[in-house]
């Protein structure tokens, strides 16, 4: 949306430029609605307590 718009434009300046995410672009709402809906199958059993972050890589850490 225009409200978004440069909010989105700075982080994918900084994908591009920083390498802020590994996959190189911003998430998209289908990223996280597969993750929801591997969740919601039940076929993660052992799965449990566990903060899965949808975030492209941009927690792992770079040195």
């Amino acid at each position: 949306t225009a409200m978004t718009r440069a909010v989105s434009e700075t982080y994918q300046r900084r994908i591009d430029h920083e390498g802020l995410t590994l996959i190189r672009r911003l998430g998209r709402p289908e990223d996280v609605g597969r993750v929801m809906a591997t969740l919601a199958t039940g076929d993660l059993p052992y799965t449990t307590g566990h903060v899965i972050a949808v975030d492209a890589g941009m927690l792992v850490p770079r040195f």
